[in-house]
């Protein structure tokens, strides 16, 4: 009976540390725009107002996620023009090579979707990618909005080990 109870005390106390330690790796926000901008190309489009931002990767003032994690992220964008041609782009850090491009005529709307793999300290932010300037709706509706999460931690391929940043050394 003694070692029944032990074991049934081990294997709760493995999956408490190990529930606990997947729960502080988790990363994901969803933010969107609250009002309506007329971008320039290259300007970061800020998604200003957070609905969720676990592990706060996201920086609602700057538009920027940063990665705290080696692993696969997905993001999704979705937006709409507001009486005008808009072409948005996801980047990823500086990025000449947008990761996905959306598209909206006037008055339409635009999304793109794509799952990458960042390292820590990683940037992803959406800008103007059209030389026209464009203008993105806005409001508390989730009309234009961005979402990002962690799919899948990835080792690095040099020390086999999964790397993480904390925000007391992130740059």
């Amino acid at each position: 009976m003694a070692i029944i109870g032990f074991l049934l005390y081990f294997t709760a106390r493995r999956f408490k540390n190990n529930h606990t330690r997947i729960l502080t790796k988790a990363v994901s926000f969803y933010a969107i725009l609250t009002k309506d901008v007329s971008p320039s190309l290259g300007e970061v489009i800020v998604f200003d107002h957070i609905l969720t931002n676990q592990g706060s990767a996201y920086n609602p003032r700057t538009g920027i996620f940063t990665a705290t994690h080696h692993a696969l992220h997905h993001f999704t964008l979705s937006y709409h023009s507001n009486g005008c041609d808009t072409e948005l782009s996801l980047v990823h850090n500086t990025a000449t090579n947008p990761s996905c491009i959306a598209t909206a005529g006037n008055y339409d709307a635009g999304e793109c979707s794509v799952a990458m793999e960042i390292y820590p300290g990683d940037t992803v932010h959406v800008e103007a990618s059209h030389s026209n300037e464009g203008c993105v709706r806005g409001d508390y509706h989730a009309t234009s909005h961005l979402t990002g999460k962690l799919l899948h931690l990835l080792k690095d391929k040099k020390t086999n080990k999964k790397k993480t940043v904390t925000k007391s050394n992130r740059s």
